[in-house]
């Protein structure tokens, strides 16, 4: 790498406008840290002992890798034959269970029908007790209803027929005592007419 020549950067500085002592400064501290980082720069040696380095990394990883990639293989498989196993046999326990449970609902199920059934049967033998005693008392009533109406239609027929024999006895007297008016009328016409009629 070639030197910096701060003799050309100071006038170039000063060519810009800067002035003089103000541009020797800057160069020199541009020349300043050119030379502290130089010997801080790689060499083509370094990149490949850097490289080369870098390769062997890289393979221990890549050989770390594919065995922990192996070994996880390994484990995940066993971990799912293990839990394949468990669960098989969590399901022969659930259809185990599942089985019982069905079997003391069908029990259940069977007594609750016998006990709805038994409660049926009597609650049909005291609605036909009740409708039976609801009929008697309902035919007792009709046939007290249908005595009473009886009577009172006797009571009223006999009543209607006293009424209707006093009216007609009524109409018959009025009747009577017309004609006999009128007999008697036609009785005074006659004997008027007889004496109208002149002798022999």
């Amino acid at each position: 790498m070639a030197a910096f020549d701060t003799l050309s950067a100071s006038r170039d500085l000063e060519d810009a406008g800067m002035e003089r002592r103000q541009a020797e400064a800057v160069a020199h501290a541009v020349a300043s840290a050119g030379a502290a980082g130089r010997d801080d720069l790689a060499t083509k040696a370094d990149l490949e002992q850097l490289r080369t380095a870098t390769k062997a990394d890289l393979d221990k990883l890549e050989t770390a890798t594919k065995a922990d990639l192996e070994q996880l293989g390994a484990a995940t498989k066993a971990d799912l034959e293990q839990l394949g196993a468990a669960t098989k046999a969590d399901l022969a326990d659930l259809k185990a269970e599942t089985k019982a449970d069905l079997a003391d609902l069908k029990a259940e199920t069977k007594a609750d029908l016998a006990d709805l059934k038994a409660e049926t049967k009597a609650d049909l033998a005291d609605l036909k007790a009740e409708t039976k005693t609801g009929l008697e008392q309902l035919r007792a009533e009709t046939r007290a209803g249908l005595a009473d109406l009886k009577a009172t239609t006797k009571a009223g027929l006999e009543q209607l027929r006293t009424a209707t024999e006093a009216d007609l006895k009524a109409g018959l007297a009025a009747l009577e005592a017309r004609m006999t008016w009128r007999l008697v009328l036609l009785a005074g016409v006659i004997v008027a007419a007889v004496k109208l009629i002149p002798g022999p």
